[in-house]
């Protein structure tokens, strides 16, 4: 019984990433109302973990999807102005107890990507869930990465 939950665990985990699709990525960046208009292409997906969850995948998008991402990003509500230069990580850097799940976004440029941040923090002050979205300047290209 032992054997087969070990066995359950990483089969779960092989499955998950043999079957992600490209609908699969245009809901994960649906949830931060990103949209594509025109045809794309799932150029890579890894999926791993198992305490610690993480989602990555690039697309290959049209140069006018990408143009349009990075001017919503550009008029976002949620744009930090910082140097291209500088890191960024909105990740809060202490657990502090809230009151209840909190919804962290920020939307930074920097010298070769438009970024969008995610992070959920649970009222213990555990970052939950953390999105990181990056649309490429030179290439018509989007990375995700979900780390739970």
């Amino acid at each position: 019984m032992i054997i087969g939950a070990i066995l359950f665990i990483p089969i779960t985990f092989l499955l998950e990433d043999l079957f992600f699709t490209k609908s699969d990525a245009i809901k994960q960046l649906s949830e931060h109302n990103i949209t594509l208009c025109d045809d794309y292409k799932l150029e890579s997906k890894e999926i791993s973990g198992i305490m610690d969850y993480t989602l990555q995948f690039e697309l290959s998008i049209s140069h006018s999807d990408k143009n349009r991402i990075i001017e919503d990003f550009k008029t976002s509500k949620y744009l930090i102005k910082k140097e291209p230069y500088e890191m960024f990580d909105i990740r809060p850097q202490q657990y502090i107890s809230r009151n209840s799940d909190t919804v962290i976004y920020g939307i930074y440029e920097e010298t070769n990507f438009w970024n969008l941040q995610y992070c959920k923090v649970l009222t213990n002050g555990y970052v939950q869930t953390w999105d990181i979205i990056q649309i490429s300047k030179d290439k018509d290209k989007i990375n995700y990465i979900r780390n739970q």
